[in-house]
């Protein structure tokens, strides 16, 4: 807990859970790593301890995440849960079998610079209950069903390329701002 550590420059793959976990209350920085073949998780950003309800605040950038979810038919290339406020940018995630992204309740995630290719996983970015996400400069591919999948949620997107018919808002409390 409450761990500002760099995770730098690493080969990290074939984990049978996850690649690298960023604890509650933990901010530091996972740059320039190769996050390969991970069971469940590229990257956790994990905010939720059972007791206190405190996110992490990583920098997460310049890293390859690919191939994660061997074996299993719900894994994320990274994870942002709850009360987590991470800036992520310059990052590839390719090839995760759910989403490559989800970001769960109250986060609060910055995304810049990012590809997003599924490689025929389910979704690109997928959410529920996200406050005030914004994503600049991103690419959204490959999706099996959708390149955004919205619950209960508030997106800023600019200058980001998406499929627009492979959008689905679930609920009716979400918010899509595009700027092109």
């Amino acid at each position: 807990y409450g761990s500002d550590a760099i995770v730098s420059n690493n080969t990290i793959e074939w984990n049978d859970n996850t690649g690298v976990r960023a604890t509650t209350w933990s901010n530091g920085t996972i740059e320039n790593n190769w996050i390969n073949s991970n069971w469940v998780y590229g990257i956790l950003i994990d905010g939720w301890d059972n007791v206190v309800r405190k996110g992490s605040n990583p920098l997460v950038k310049n890293n390859i995440i690919i191939d994660t979810g061997r074996g299993t038919n719900t894994a994320n290339g990274m994870h942002v849960h709850s009360y987590s406020n991470p800036l992520i940018e310059n990052n590839a995630i390719i090839n995760s079998t759910e989403d490559s992204i989800w970001l769960a309740e109250w986060s609060q995630a910055v995304l810049t610079n990012n590809e997003f290719d599924s490689g025929g996983g389910n979704y690109g970015i997928a959410s529920s209950a996200p406050r005030n996400v914004t994503v600049t400069n991103c690419s959204i591919t490959n999706t099996a069903l959708w390149d955004l999948s919205l619950a209960t949620a508030y997106f800023k997107m600019t200058n980001c390329t998406f499929n627009q018919s492979k959008v689905i808002f679930q609920g009716t409390d979400s918010n899509l701002t595009v700027n092109w």
